[in-house]
């Protein structure tokens, strides 16, 4: 075989693995529903005229091209949350038990490996997935107004690591 060959055989090589190696982390970004109608007859509150902003305003906020999945508690408020995003991408919303962190995290990390992922919960339920990810949380507690907080988790391997990023409408 001529040099030159052997030359182009080693930089196609070179580039798939390089190429693989970056599609090997899985990137998932985890936030709070968005602002909800309170007081609310039930408890399946819609988004606020501000959440709804919120709302719209998450896909400029989020530094990637596509999101390969997107998962939603099965309340209004978390489904409200991502539909800006998820009908931007032509993508349906695929909900999960809100308090199955692990089923979530399992789910996530044998389903989309190498991708982007979107994951909207609770104040109660974004923490504990982002332990359940592997990843320990930046954050002690989410409290009952804090909406700003969207935290992205990083796994490669065996190395899981997570960043606190704010958002605001």
């Amino acid at each position: 075989m001529p040099d030159s060959v052997r030359t182009l055989w080693f930089i196609v090589a070179f580039l798939c693995i390089s190429a693989c190696g970056q599609q090997d982390t899985t990137t998932i970004f985890l936030l709070r529903h968005a602002e909800k109608v309170e007081p609310f007859p039930d408890d399946d509150p819609p988004l606020t005229d501000l959440g709804k902003a919120r709302a719209k305003a998450l896909s400029a906020q989020l530094s990637v091209d596509s999101i390969h999945a997107f998962y939603s508690t099965d309340f209004l408020r978390t489904r409200q949350t991502l539909a800006p995003v998820s009908a931007s991408m032509q993508a349906e919303i695929q909900t999960y038990e809100a308090h199955d962190y692990s089923g979530l995290a399992d789910r996530v990390k044998q389903r989309h490996k190498g991708q982007n992922v979107l994951v909207a919960g609770h104040s109660n339920t974004v923490l504990p997935i982002i332990e359940a990810l592997g990843a320990e949380p930046p954050l002690d507690s989410i409290g009952h107004q804090d909406y700003d907080y969207l935290f992205k988790v990083s796994l490669k391997g065996n190395d899981t690591s997570v960043k606190l990023m704010t958002f605001k409408p």
